[in-house]
């Protein structure tokens, strides 16, 4: 009779996979299998579909298992606690195996070995990438974690049928703090106190690897606690000194520096590295990773320089800048330098060139061509900027959406952190931004940082939005989880899509507590002060416009509490208006009273006050906070102190 096998699945947010996954394993299984499912407190559909499945395919061995999300080694660890099977093989919810594998694999099994390890198939959107183990061979445990360390063999868990008892001589600690490499450390640990053979067959194909953007092993967080640990666990185990100081420096190597994470000098894995690797002879690219532990500058630079030559650590970008271009080549540059001297290697430039000149279209493609990273997708005519963002949504495969205009800049730290939040569940993460500009050959720059509040964050953030939607341009400083904008946000090219304004607001209004975050470090930079970019009565209109299509979101939503957040955001957008106008020293008084009051007159403006029903704002008021906002940006004002 077959020995019996357990095939644990740790799910988290799979909802997309998950049933696919849960089809090539029931393909390739018997009376003498059970599968496990533990899910690692997902907030989607995941559980629900696991449960519908199992529902409908009673004959099957199906077991789901719920725990806190912990990450996938806890919820490894939690299937192999409830596993009854004499053998133990994992499946990752996004993946598939093939469906003779696993037969084939049992039938080398017998009473000398304790695991089996078949041949796995790597796919991305670009490439196939099959992972060869060499030619067929029984080895011993140890002989198995060096071609591990090594990198001979691809350090997962999938693709092998390990022996249950294993596990039951290892530290197997609940350690939520490793979210990554803990698969490999704990195939060292399996292979490291085996005493039976290892049975590697390349010849079998037992497993489908699919590279995916957000994946866990994507993410761009990594923990510098959790990777110290896994390296303290990996090097008191019996492996040879040189093969491991070639694994930590890879593993270095691969989570932090090739992802444009900083680490500083004195890290604990890196101090032991340095002092390893002069012990032992390295090829050149172990020596140049080596080189790189000595220096933060170093690491720096070669984060940039790969940026640039378009090497990623995986094949599927983590972020998408979006970036909409008519006849504006030199603002496209500049943008783009800025986003890559972030250093942010697992990323990808989406350039919608909206139907530009000659001169423009052949910069762009020169562009393309440089830059790997950088791809430009083409409007025969022109369709606008709000189209052309839904189009680059839908072409993108990143995780997280941010959009960018052309001569602005975005900054390392502000944009890290946001994606990190973004990483940590929210759905959509607020920076802090700042504003560039040029006055009589001076030049200075803005801060406006957003704060943390103790309220209910999704609270506080669309009051934020509300607040400063008529100051800033809507989706600067906004960074979005992909998956949470719709279809519905982005429109086909045949409707009419949103102003940016409005499709920040209906983002907005299905924000919940648990996916809206911020970050008070600066991350994005506008080029020119937002109020110079249109003349006075365009920005007028365009601002009533959206204000009058925010009202009926609001209300339609039943949510008029925030009805009096959008009175004040408009009141601030005058405010703003006339402090850059009397930026000018020759303007007098006289003509900033005769611009509020026509401003405060205006019938359209009357209008969305009295849908919002709010009391119209005092002249003399609004001058004196005019002033006041004057005075509080130091480079203006010292600019009209200058002319005078």
């Amino acid at each position: 009779m077959k020995e019996s096998v357990s095939i644990i699945i740790p799910t988290y947010n799979s909802s997309q996979w998950i049933e696919r996954c849960l089809n090539s394993v029931v393909s390739a299984i018997d009376n003498t299998c059970e599968i496990i499912v533990v899910d690692d407190g997902s907030s989607d559909m995941t559980m629900a579909i696991v449960e519908d499945y199992a529902g409908n395919h009673r004959n099957s061995k199906i077991r789901v298992v719920g725990i806190e999300h912990s990450g996938p080694g806890a919820a490894r660890r939690a299937g192999v606690r409830v596993a009854k099977g004499q053998w133990i093989t994992f499946v990752d919810s996004d993946d598939v195996i093939l469906s003779d594998s696993l037969s084939r694999m049992r039938l080398l099994v017998d009473d000398e070995t304790d695991i089996i390890c078949a041949n796995v198939t790597v796919k991305s959107p670009t490439s196939v990438e099959r992972v060869f183990l060499g030619e067929q061979s029984e080895l011993t445990g140890r002989a198995f974690a060096i071609k591990v360390l090594n990198n001979e063999i691809m350090g997962i868990l999938p693709a092998k049928l390990f022996r249950r008892s294993l596990f039951d001589g290892i530290n197997w600690d609940d350690d939520s703090i490793i979210t990554n490499h803990e698969d490999a450390m704990l195939l060292l640990m399996l292979a490291t106190v085996a005493r039976g053979k290892v049975k590697v067959v390349p010849s079998i194909h037992a497993y489908v690897y699919y590279r995916r953007g957000g994946s866990q092993s994507s993410m761009l967080k990594m923990s510098l606690e959790g990777l110290e640990r896994v390296w303290n666990n990996v090097k008191e185990l019996d492996l040879p000194h040189d093969a491991l100081t070639r694994w930590g420096l890879s593993m270095l190597y691969q989570t932090f520096i090739s992802r444009g994470i900083v680490f500083e000098n004195n890290y604990g894995p890196a101090v032991e590295l340095r002092h390893m690797s002069r012990r032992v002879k390295l090829d050149k690219v172990y020596r140049r990773t080596a080189w790189m532990l000595y220096s933060k500058r170093l690491r720096r630079y070669i984060m940039r320089r790969h940026v640039r030559d378009g090497l990623l650590t995986v094949a599927v970008p983590h972020l998408a800048f979006i970036l909409y271009c008519r006849n504006d080549i030199h603002g496209v540059n500049r943008t783009v330098k800025s986003i890559l001297d972030t250093g942010l290697r697992n990323i990808e430039i989406l350039i919608v060139n909206d139907a530009s000149d000659q001169n423009t279209s052949v910069s762009l493609n020169a562009l393309q061509v440089k830059y790997r990273r950088v791809k430009v997708l083409k409007n025969t005519t022109s369709l606008g900027g709000a189209i052309s963002r839904s189009k680059a949504v839908k072409a993108s495969q990143s995780y997280a959406v941010m959009f960018v205009r052309p001569g602005d800049t975005v900054c390392r730290d502000g944009v890290y952190e946001a994606l990190v939040k973004i990483d940590n569940g929210a759905d959509m993460a607020l920076m802090g931004t700042g504003v560039r500009w040029s006055m009589m050959g001076m030049s200075g720059m803005r801060e406006a940082g957003v704060t943390s509040h103790d309220d209910d964050m999704s609270e506080w953030s669309l009051k934020a939005v509300l607040g400063r939607f008529s100051t800033l341009p809507p989706l600067d400083g906004v960074m979005f989880k992909r998956e949470f904008i719709t279809d519905e946000d982005c429109v086909d090219d045949n409707d009419v899509a949103p102003m940016s304004g409005e499709l920040l607001m209906r983002l907005s209004l299905n924000m919940r507590a648990s996916i809206v975050d911020s970050v008070d470090t600066l991350g994005y930079v506008n080029a020119v002060e937002p109020c110079h970019c249109r003349d006075k009565k365009t920005r007028h209109r365009r601002i009533f416009k959206m204000a009058d299509e925010i009202i009926d979101m609001l209300v339609e939503s039943g949510m008029d509490d925030y009805l009096p957040e959008l009175a004040t955001g408009l009141e601030d957008f005058i405010v703003n208006d006339m402090a850059c106008l009397m930026a000018n020293p020759f303007v007098r008084r006289a003509r900033v009273m005769d611009e509020i009051n026509s401003m405060i007159e205006d019938d359209e403006y009357r209008g969305l006050l009295s849908r919002i029903g709010a009391d119209t704002p005092d002249a003399d008021t609004m001058y004196r906070q005019s002033c006041q906002r004057l005075k509080s940006n130091i480079w203006m004002y010292t600019t009209r102190r200058l002319r005078c």
